[in-house]
């Protein structure tokens, strides 16, 4: 099964005792013996992982799948709590490229003004407008605009 999925053999036993892959049955020989649906709901949580959803979530998605009663709603409040993370980290690293386009124009002014490439220090004085790193919040922060 992990070489069908290309993931580590560990990782496969993770998501077993995690309870996000069904326990496979056994062989007369005692080996684990998967079927097409482990690969399935495998490749489902590395899907998932790909789309940065921590683990608590994919275990959830996979009870809401679980459930014939679970409405649509249920499963799109999650998707949108998810979504709303995503669009958080993404104002966060639009503040970081901000923050780096800045840093090197600074550092290109630098340059120029000397006339040449020199050692430019970073102390807080030359560097203008970054005021904490990017990607460092209190708890709750993110989702507000932390960088205006």
């Amino acid at each position: 099964l992990a070489h069908q999925a290309s993931v580590d053999v560990q990782t496969v036993r993770y998501y077993e005792r995690e309870w996000l892959l069904a326990a496979p049955s056994r062989t007369a020989s005692g080996y684990r013996a998967y079927g097409p649906e482990h690969l399935e709901r495998l490749n489902f949580v590395r899907h998932c992982r790909s789309l940065d959803m921590p683990l608590a979530e994919v275990k959830r998605l996979i009870e809401l799948s679980r459930d014939a009663r679970v409405s649509c709603d249920e499963v799109n409040a999650l998707v949108q709590a998810h979504l709303g993370r995503v669009q958080a980290k993404r104002r966060s690293l639009e503040g970081l490229e901000q923050q780096l386009t800045a840093l090197s124009a600074q550092c290109a002014d630098a340059a120029a003004a000397s006339g040449a490439s020199r050692k430019m220090p970073l102390d807080a004085g030359r560097i203008r407008g970054v005021e904490r790193p990017v990607g460092v919040h209190r708890a709750g922060e993110w989702g507000r605009a932390a960088h205006g």
